[in-house]
Parts: C-alpha cells; sequence; structure tokens
C-alpha cells in the first residue's frame, strides 16, 4: 500500500510539474478618438464631470478642483457678459 501511495505522489509530482509555454498575445490599441463637445477637444483639457449639488456655487466648485480664489475671480470677470455664475441650479 505504501508502494503505491509513493508511485502516486511520485506521478502527480511529475505531471503537476510539466511546464507548459505560456501564449503572450500582443494587444493592439486604438488610438483614442477625439472627443469634441461644445467646439472643445477633450483630450486637449483635463475633464470632469460632476454633478452640482444642492448649495454648491461657482467659487465651491471651482475650489474643489483646487482653483484659488484669485483665479476664480479671474473666471467670473471674463464670462460675466454672456454668463451669470449666480444663476447655477441642480
Amino acid at each position: 500500500m505504501k508502494k503505491a501511495v509513493v508511485i502516486l505522489i511520485v506521478l502527480f509530482s511529475i505531471f503537476s510539474c510539466k511546464k507548459e509555454e505560456e501564449k503572450v498575445e500582443a494587444k493592439i490599441t486604438k488610438p483614442a478618438t477625439k472627443k469634441i463637445e461644445f467646439g472643445f477637444n477633450y483630450a486637449d483639457f483635463n475633464v470632469v464631470n460632476d454633478t452640482i449639488s444642492k448649495g454648491d456655487s461657482f467659487g465651491s466648485i471651482m475650489q474643489s478642483q483646487n482653483i484659488g480664489d484669485k483665479k476664480v475671480n479671474e473666471i467670473v470677470e471674463q464670462v460675466k457678459d454672456s454668463f451669470n455664475v449666480r444663476n447655477i441650479r441642480y
């Protein structure tokens, strides 16, 4: 009985140690398509999609993106003739 167990263990170890060639497939990646919305090429910008919550202001949204008060004020001054940042609604 001991011989049969030893033979089985030897056979299992021989077959389990058999190395098989691993097939490595080269993945071909497609170049990213240019996504253009509202006249902006998204590849040129760091685009963050988020949702405005109740109580959010333009300044708080910009500060969450690590944009300082001075830069926020400059942005507001540049867009105030076409967009009132106080009227952001969710």
